[in-house]
């Protein structure tokens, strides 16, 4: 659960400024289990993509996706897992 409020936390982070424009939805999100997951975890996520471009896109008129992804690592650093989560930035529609 951690990895995904990270990619969550990341685009808030990034885009968060636009939230009374727009409003920010996960379109899909993906799971890579690569090894045991024991003891202390951590969750850190970064934009895959230009935050330029995307804004860049929505000042456009277009309704721009883009992927945030998560490492989960354990205690020794190693990463035990990842989370994928594409996102969008719906415009608000004008009252």
């Amino acid at each position: 659960a951690a990895a995904e409020l990270a990619t969550g936390a990341a685009a808030l982070a990034t885009f968060g400024d636009l939230l009374g424009e727009t409003t920010l939805l996960p379109v899909t999100a993906t799971i890579d289990f690569l090894s045991i997951a024991l003891g202390p975890l951590t969750a850190t996520a970064k934009l895959n993509g230009n935050e330029a471009e995307i804004r860049a896109e929505l000042a456009a008129g277009k309704r721009p996706e883009f992927e945030v992804v998560s490492e989960i690592t354990n205690a020794e650093g190693k990463v035990t897992g990842r989370v994928r989560t594409v996102w969008t930035l719906k415009p608000n529609r004008k009252a």
